[in-house]
């Protein structure tokens, strides 16, 4: 019981902390690539029963449904953001109504895939598939699709046998950093961006103008933050030595020292 209020309480102060790039990466999603925004994707939950899990669309909608590893030239089916998505996480923001429905965990083992009998194998073996699926996961901070399967289910096993509510939000904190890491700066995502400049009144226009204004508004931030980073330095200089310090332009400074 006590789990289930901490995932109904998490889930809906994650659902308004990240309703604003939910929206945008539904538009985003829809822009960018033919076909629905969300894909709802069938998974193995608590006790080997299937459901329908959903997530934001990261490949095209003629994929095979199979495990991303077993795609032959599966980068060649991502859409033109599902790069990103991935490995942002920002795709398995859906998730959080599984969780709001019981479906699943925030943390748990990851869900695998109805035809991923390997891995549903080894976790009912391990006693693994007691347990409701997560959203995020021990094997997910420690390696995620990277790990091999039985690796994984290792960590599985390790959080069936250790599991707590101070283990879960340890898990919590440190799936926050790593998505930070992935998504780094919003210029990193500009690069996919096309060179040449679209119609303003098509979809690639419309995207061009949001990669423009994220571009722009990132920019500002960063030479403010450097900018308050400088007064901050020289104002600690014109203390220690007892002199007046000045910082001149962005670009230019300079410190008078007696």
């Amino acid at each position: 019981m006590t789990t289930r209020i901490f995932n109904i309480i998490l889930s809906l102060i994650a659902l308004l902390v990240f309703s604003i790039p939910f929206c945008l990466v539904w538009l985003l999603v829809k822009l960018t690539s033919p076909g629905p925004a969300i894909h709802w994707s069938k998974r193995i939950g608590r006790d080997n029963q299937i459901f329908l899990m959903p997530k934001f669309r990261t490949m095209r909608i003629d994929t095979p449904q199979v495990a991303t590893h077993l795609l032959t030239n599966g980068h060649n089916y991502l859409t033109p953001i599902g790069s990103f998505l991935r490995k942002s996480s920002l795709d398995e923001l859906p998730q959080l109504w599984s969780v709001l429905k019981g479906d699943m965990n925030l943390v748990g083992p990851r869900p695998a895939l109805f035809n991923q009998d390997d891995l549903k194998e080894l976790r009912t073996k391990l006693g693994v598939h007691k347990i409701a699926p997560g959203v995020t996961g021990w094997a997910q901070i420690n390696g995620r699709d990277e790990l091999p399967i039985p690796e994984k289910v290792k960590y599985d096993k390790f959080y069936l046998d250790h599991r707590s509510l101070g283990f879960d939000l340890k898990i919590i904190f440190l799936t926050a950093p790593i998505m930070g890491a992935s998504i780094q700066s919003p210029v990193c995502f500009l690069i996919t961006a096309p060179r040449a400049k679209p119609a303003r009144d098509s979809p690639s226009g419309i995207l061009h103008i949001l990669h423009t204004f994220v571009a722009e508004v990132a920019g500002f931030l960063r030479q403010r933050h450097r900018r308050n980073a400088l007064d901050s330095l020289t104002a600690s200089l014109a203390h220690q030595y007892q002199a007046p310090v000045s910082y001149v332009g962005p670009r230019r400074q300079h410190c008078r020292f007696p």
